[in-house]
């Protein structure tokens, strides 16, 4: 009524991978209250989902907290997963940035509210270097802008007109942020996210940095 968002985490191990169970009670939620698009996202997602497309270059790492690719700090966001990317010092000593892209897409087997979402939050941290970020509709540049560098904990956010056929985010810079999630989301109602943390036996949750 007052045309909110309301967020909700679902946290679960694998019987919850590639948005089981989350998917349906998120479609639910949405036809009676309200919202759209699948919520927060991996950064780097590594297992099949029906919800979304997600394709990621090469030099993008996945860190987690529950796992033995970690980070050399404790700050994951609340997805207790992160990425970053591969800098090429040889580039770097010369203060040339090194590229690294992410492209989403919805997915046609999705549910329909999740297929429609008209805004996009790229969480990050440890941002201690310009990085510039570009924001693509498929090859139509929608923004382009620098992610804020004193190395704290920010949202960057997009917001568009209409859902995108492929969302495409590139980022530039000598020394990688650190990446917890993606957010894709309507304006108002409900938004859902499904994070799956396959073998964690949840007792992740103390040990990271609530400000990141």
């Amino acid at each position: 009524r007052k045309k909110r968002k309301i967020n909700i985490c679902h946290y679960g191990d694998s019987q919850i991978e590639g948005d089981r169970m989350t998917a349906f009670i998120r479609q639910r939620l949405q036809t009676q209250f309200g919202g759209a698009g699948p919520g927060l996202i991996p950064s780097l997602n590594v297992y099949n989902t029906i919800s979304f497309r997600h394709e990621y270059s090469s030099n993008f790492k996945r860190k987690i907290i529950f796992g033995k690719e970690k980070l050399h700090s404790n700050k994951y966001g609340v997805m207790l997963s992160s990425a970053i990317f591969d800098i090429d010092s040889s580039k770097a000593i010369m203060g040339i940035p090194t590229e690294a892209t992410i492209k989403i897409k919805p997915s046609r087997l999705a549910y329909s509210r999740c297929k429609a979402y008209n805004n996009v939050e790229l969480f990050y941290n440890s941002c201690e270097s310009y990085c510039s970020i570009e924001v693509y509709n498929e090859n139509e540049l929608i923004a382009k802008d620098s992610l804020i560098s004193d190395g704290e904990a920010h949202v960057f956010k997009t917001k568009f007109s209409v859902t995108p056929s492929e969302l495409k985010i590139v980022l530039k810079s000598t020394k990688s942020p650190i990446i917890n999630g993606i957010s894709l989301e309507g304006d108002v109602g409900v938004q859902m996210s499904n994070i799956a943390m396959r073998g964690s036996s949840g007792k992740s949750f103390g040990a990271v940095d609530f400000k990141s």
